[in-house]
């Protein structure tokens, strides 16, 4: 595995992750980025977060290590970060937002600012990323310090409208929460459009409820996982719509011959295929999944 050189960067001094991780008598603040840099230098396939309470009563949420990856990846990728490039936290590393900022930095190989969070937050000038609540983005710019930096991501909460101008360039607002392991969809501000972040999808359902699809980094397997896994070739016998299900998908009537006979499942396959196309088809399947509801 090659050296992971992301650097953090507290009262004056440039850190390796492990040399952070290793300091002792730090603030709390840094205390919540030294917990957030364990979890990236282990080997955990989850972590713990307890939401803030901005969207209804906190709880507490425990999300997988792909989805966290997962999502760090889109917004590296969406806003073109490179190992190298500069970023500062401002935000408390015990909830999503300073968390998600961590992680980025480490997987991305970024050189992260620690700043103390406050409600008007000391950001170094000439950054390339900084991730703030709206709250804060208003403190600056009614003290007069607005941020000097290339990209600013707006997070948390809502934004008053008197701010939502194009005016701000370079500054994003976030559409996402805890349970999503950060924002799924960005938009700068002034415009009323958000685009999605990475591969995230969102459809709405029968109940006329909000459905995203945020795939995440597939985790690695060994040979001796995918052994485990009992790959047939179907024959489809017969397809259907299937419009109550949560994505859009199709019903299918698989023939396997022999001891399986046939199994029926679905597929989210209606962008490519209309169900009489896919009669008469042939598929490979894994038929050893215990059955679950979709």
């Amino acid at each position: 595995m090659s050296e992971n050189k992301s650097l953090f960067v507290w009262n004056n001094r440039s850190y390796s992750a492990t040399e952070l991780v290793d300091l002792q008598e730090v603030p709390e603040y840094i205390a919540t980025v030294q917990s957030a840099l364990r979890f990236c230098l282990s080997q955990d396939s989850q972590w713990t977060l307890q939401t803030s309470g901005s969207t209804g009563a906190p709880k507490t949420l425990a999300l997988s290590r792909a989805m966290i990856y997962g999502s760090a990846r889109a917004t590296l990728d969406a806003f073109e970060l490179v190992p190298g490039s500069t970023a500062a936290l401002v935000l408390p590393a015990k909830y999503i937002g300073g968390f998600i900022m961590v992680v980025r930095a480490f997987i991305g190989q970024l050189t992260l600012h620690l700043c103390e969070p406050r409600a008007l937050p000391e950001v170094p000038e000439g950054l390339d990323f900084v991730s703030m609540t709206p709250a804060q983005f208003i403190a600056l710019q009614e003290a007069g310090k607005p941020l000097k930096v290339k990209t600013l991501l707006l997070g948390g909460s809502a934004l008053a409208s008197r701010f939502d101008s194009a005016s701000y360039q370079g500054v994003y607002l976030g559409y996402g929460m805890t349970e999503t392991a950060s924002h799924v969809a960005l938009r700068p501000l002034g415009s009323p459009i958000y685009t999605a972040v990475g591969s995230t999808g969102f459809s709405v359902n029968t109940d006329e409820c909000l459905c995203i699809s945020a795939p995440c980094q597939m985790a690695e397997i060994t040979y001796a996982d995918f052994a485990k896994l009992d790959i047939r070739i179907g024959h489809v016998t017969q397809a259907e719509p299937y419009p109550e299900a949560r994505v859009p998908a199709i019903k299918l009537w698989v023939d396997f011959g022999g001891d399986l006979g046939i199994k029926k499942s679905s597929a989210q396959l209606t962008a490519h295929y209309t169900p009489e196309a896919l009669v008469g088809t042939q598929v490979l399947a894994v038929v050893n999944f215990p059955p679950s509801i979709v």
